[in-house]
């Protein structure tokens, strides 16, 4: 099934990203069910995800967005990662514009005066999934230029069908269904599982240990695991020459 989304993307200063209004094509792919209970995945499904649950984890940690919508997102905006400009461009999300001065121009459709115009733009061009996951994620941490407030409530909130709703209602899409499509993603491919994005703590013990800093590379110690919720720097030892 195809369908068309224009999104409205703004340009984010603290990364100099250029973005324009723009549309895109999408595909759904059903997963199949056994028993209602369980879901399995094609072969190019699970290496997509493979290949980008841990990037879209460790951006949550970092920045607060659901690993799942994003997830739900890249799946819906790039089929799959099957789009030519995803498979030339590693652009998950349509975004246009220059990376690091690397872009490439292809063909897309763009709704003026109440109908569509197939026009040539230029695209962002990354060197991997993890650069546009975090333009993606920057997106909402900042908002557009004109306003920083507009994805207001997204950033750490941890319940994917009102995190979906905050999207729609900021414009991101024009598909007046975006909000229903993303709940049905995440819930059809069961990716809510990835928001666990942090270790717990199952057992505790006090321990005294020493340990020797290795030249030339850094060292960081935590206040709890960093793998953590609520973890933080306690201290950074400096490169060491010798």
């Amino acid at each position: 099934m195809k369908k068309s989304v224009k999104r409205n993307v703004a340009i984010l200063g603290t990364i100099g990203m250029m973005m324009g209004t723009m549309g895109i094509p999408i595909s759904t792919y059903a997963a199949e069910r056994e028993n209602n209970s369980s879901i399995s995945y094609t072969n190019y499904q699970q290496n997509f995800l493979d290949k980008i649950v841990p990037d879209a984890q460790k951006l949550q940690r970092e920045h607060g967005v659901l690993t799942s919508v994003t997830i739900a997102q890249a799946i819906l905006e790039s089929g799959w990662g099957k789009s030519g400009l995803t498979q030339q461009a590693n652009n998950l999300f349509g975004i246009k514009g220059s990376y690091e001065g690397q872009s490439i121009t292809m063909n897309t459709k763009e709704f003026f005066d109440n109908s569509w115009t197939t026009v040539d733009a230029p695209f962002r061009a990354y060197p991997s999934y993890y650069e546009s996951l975090e333009d993606h994620a920057l997106l909402f941490v900042n908002g557009p230029s004109w306003n920083p407030n507009k994805y207001a409530g997204l950033v750490g909130e941890e319940d994917y069908k009102k995190t979906a709703q905050i999207i729609e209602d900021g414009g991101y899409a024009t598909d007046p269904n975006y909000a229903e499509q993303l709940i049905e993603t995440v819930e059809t491919y069961d990716l809510s599982k990835y928001d666990q994005v942090y270790d717990t703590v199952t057992a505790k013990t006090s321990i005294y240990a020493y340990g020797q800093v290795k030249p030339n590379i850094p060292t960081t110690a935590w206040t709890v695991p960093e793998t953590m919720k609520g973890a933080t720097k306690k201290s950074q030892s400096i490169k060491l020459k010798w």
